[in-house]
């Protein structure tokens, strides 16, 4: 987390945080994306349960938060293919 947050603090470019090898802990790694930079997550194992059990997670409060991140840049073609991503 320590190495996520010194990112963001050094930049205000959006990241995307890449999960290679790791455990992926829902109640851990949701805390990944209270971090305004962080706009996704690459994750390359195979607990597809542990990432369905994140994405619901993530369903109730990043992803709105996403949205209106692209909002707020003034981003119309990102809002647009969200929009579509979500529908």
């Amino acid at each position: 987390m320590y190495h996520y947050r010194t990112i963001a603090a050094a930049t205000d470019l959006p990241f995307m945080v890449y999960s290679m090898g790791s455990a992926l802990v829902p109640e851990r790694d949701i805390r990944l994306f209270d971090i305004p930079n962080v706009k996704g997550m690459k994750y390359t194992g195979r607990d597809y349960y542990a990432a369905q059990c994140l994405k619901r997670k993530l369903d109730g409060g990043a992803i709105p938060r996403l949205r209106q991140a692209l909002r707020r840049a003034g981003d119309r073609e990102g809002e647009k293919r969200f929009k579509t991503i979500r529908d």
